[in-house]
């Protein structure tokens, strides 16, 4: 994917999050910046969604008046990943993080309809 969040969930302690790059890469953080994912086993949920429809504004001037150019009567989202990766209580994924060094984990997900 190369957009959307992914986050690690520990079994104990606190989750660690990221940004997916446009390559597909991430760096996690868990209390500072780039700092990685605490060890142990982690349930990971990978979200990536976009609205469509809705108001479309030409600038920010715009959309801070509130008065946007045109607007859609339908919003609906779309998911590139599938919804039940996106929530902890489904997601099928997991990683262990082992301590010390870097380790690059990766996911292969089924390709969007």
């Amino acid at each position: 994917m190369a957009e959307g969040r992914i986050a690690f969930y520990p079994l104990k302690g606190r989750m660690a999050y990221g940004h997916l790059q446009p390559d597909g890469t991430y760096h996690l953080t868990t209390f500072r910046d780039g700092d990685g994912a605490v060890p142990g086993m982690h349930r990971v949920t990978i979200t990536a969604s976009r609205m469509i429809g809705g108001p479309r504004f030409q600038s920010w001037e715009e959309e801070l008046s509130g008065a946007p150019t045109a607007t859609t009567d339908q919003i609906s989202i779309e998911w590139p990943v599938p919804e039940l990766y996106a929530r902890l209580e489904t997601t099928p994924l997991t990683a262990e993080v082992v301590p010390g060094g870097t380790v690059t984990l990766n996911f292969d997900l089924p390709a969007p309809p």
